[in-house]
Parts: structure tokens; sequence; C-alpha cells
């Protein structure tokens, strides 16, 4: 339904039939399209920044090179969706589906996307720096180069996820003497964790954070398993990961 506001004379396109439509660089900035079918939609390039899309139907759309700047897209469907490119920063994602969708090279800085299905999702060279990511279904997303340093992975199911170059930094406040440790980004322990495709340089910053952990009910051999690790754990980008492998291991 289009329904004119008393005051302000904004259109509101709340529950409208727009499938299909041509809407290449339009403007639609704060404009309210909850609820609106706009599947096979060609909206490249337009101006949706602060808009409403609340439960909206964006499967298989256009939004390659989108302005969706601080949007809500909170149960929207987006699945099979071209993102590439898009501006999504400080979007609200909270429970969309995009599964499948595309949003290489696209910006999730400080996006909200908990509960967000990402299934198959292809995020490579993705700016998701400071995103929230707690429980995302992410099962085989491709997350090739992809920026997640400062995201909250807590909860995310990354099942057979390509981490492959992406930037997973953890800000530590302090490993020494037992204090708090700061992160805002985690890699599951759980099932969720299993079957991950990492380069080098993230395994040898995972294998770094094992060996800084003291364990004291292990036997001789896992510790003279875990001592042949030191020298490819040394190989970390990270100094501080380097400064505080323990010493039973050194």
């Amino acid at each position: 339904m289009i329904i004119k506001h008393k005051i302000t004379d904004e259109i509101i396109f709340e529950g409208t039939d727009l499938s299909g439509t041509n809407l290449r660089s339009a403007n639609l900035s704060s404009t309210n399209l909850s609820g609106t079918n706009l599947s096979g939609t060609n909206l490249y390039r337009a101006n949706l920044s602060g808009t409403n899309l609340r439960s909206a139907n964006l499967s298989s759309t256009n939004l390659s090179g989108t302005n969706l700047y601080r949007a809500d897209l909170s149960g929207a469907n987006l699945s099979g969706t071209n993102l590439r490119s898009a501006n999504l920063s400080s979007a609200n994602f909270h429970s969309a589906n995009l599964y499948n969708a595309d949003l290489n090279n696209a910006d999730l800085n400080n996006a909200n996307l908990s509960g967000a299905n990402l299934r198959g999702a292809n995020l490579c060279n993705a700016n998701l720096s400071k995103a929230d990511l707690n429980n995302a279904d992410l099962n085989n997303a491709d997350l090739r180069s992809a920026d997640l340093s400062s995201a909250n992975l807590r909860g995310a199911n990354l099942r057979s996820a390509n981490l492959s170059s992406a930037n997973l930094l953890i800000f530590l406040e302090s490993y020494k003497n037992n204090e708090a440790v700061n992160d805002f980004s985690c890699i599951p322990i759980w099932c969720g964790g299993l079957n991950l495709v990492v380069d080098k340089r993230i395994f040898a910053q995972i294998i770094g954070h094992i060996l800084s952990w003291k364990c004291e009910d292990i036997s001789e051999d896992v510790k003279k398993t875990l001592k042949d690790l030191v020298p490819f754990a040394m190989t970390t980008h990270r100094e501080e990961i380097k400064e505080n492998i323990n010493n039973d291991y050194i």
C-alpha cells in the first residue's frame, strides 16, 4: 500500500509489490519499505540509506553498489541477492536471510548480522570490521581476504567456511599474569568451527594462542608434541603471542 504522510508528505510503500521494477539509481533514502516485495528488482547504485526494509523480500535483487548505510533489513529475505561493493555499514541485518548472497567487497563495518543466515554467502574482500556476527550461520561461507578485525563471532557457525587470508585480529588487553583477555573476535571451539579453511598466517596465530595456555594434567608425550609446534608458532605476525608462549614448551 502506498500512503502519504499527512504532515511531511513522505511516501510510504509499506507492503507494496515492486517486484521486477527498475529502480536503478533511485533515491529512496529514509523511505518506509517494510514488508515490500522487491524480489528481482534492479536497485543498482540506488540510495537506500536509513530506509526501513524490515521483513522485505529482496531475493535475487540487484543491490550492487547500493547505499544502505544505517538501513534496517532485520528479518528481510536477501537470498541470492547481489550486494557486491554495496555500502552496508551500520546496517541492521538481524535474523535476515542472506543465503548464497553475493557480498564480495561489500562494506559491512559495524553492521548487525546477529542471527543472520549467511550460509554459502560470498564475503570475499568484505569489510566486516566491528560487525556483530553473534550466532550468525556462516556454514560454507567464503570469507577469503575478509576483514573481521574486532568482529563479534561468538556463537557463529563457521563450519566449512573459507577464511584464507582473512583478518581475524584479536585485540588483547594482556596475556601476562592471567589478566583479562579482551577479545572481540573468536573462532568457535564447538562443531561450528570444524572444517575451517585457513592460511598459514592464521594457523600459526591459533597454534600460538594454544601454546600460551597452561594445562597441568597433560602427559609428557603431549607436552613434547606441543614443544615441536613452537617453531611454527613463532612464525606468527603477532609479537604479543610470541612473547607469551608458555615456558613449559620452550
